[in-house]
């Protein structure tokens, strides 16, 4: 059985709707930090990718993401993982 992106989406949602996740607002340190790591790495990573790499920095924690290019930067420990291929319908 395939499943839809919709599908996939709930499976994840419900896989991580307890884990304990924080929403972090960043701050004006984090933002010209961010800001500092774009330049940097200019037309490599995108803005995210910098407030993502800013934020796990500064609260010395793993980076766990799927994008090859943030565990070569090598600024944090970076885990990569992989994730399955989704079937998709083909168009008629």
């Amino acid at each position: 059985m395939r499943k839809s992106g919709r599908d996939v989406a709930g499976i994840t949602q419900r896989s991580i709707r307890d884990k304990p996740i924080r929403v972090h607002v960043p701050d004006q340190r984090l933002s010209l930090e961010a800001a500092s790591l774009k330049c940097k790495y200019r037309g490599r990573i995108s803005l995210v990718d910098a407030y993502i790499l800013a934020l796990s920095k500064e609260n010395k924690c793993r980076l766990i993401t799927t994008d090859p290019l943030l565990k070569e930067i090598n600024l944090v420990p970076t885990t990569l993982i992989s994730v399955p291929k989704v079937a998709t319908r083909k168009k008629r």
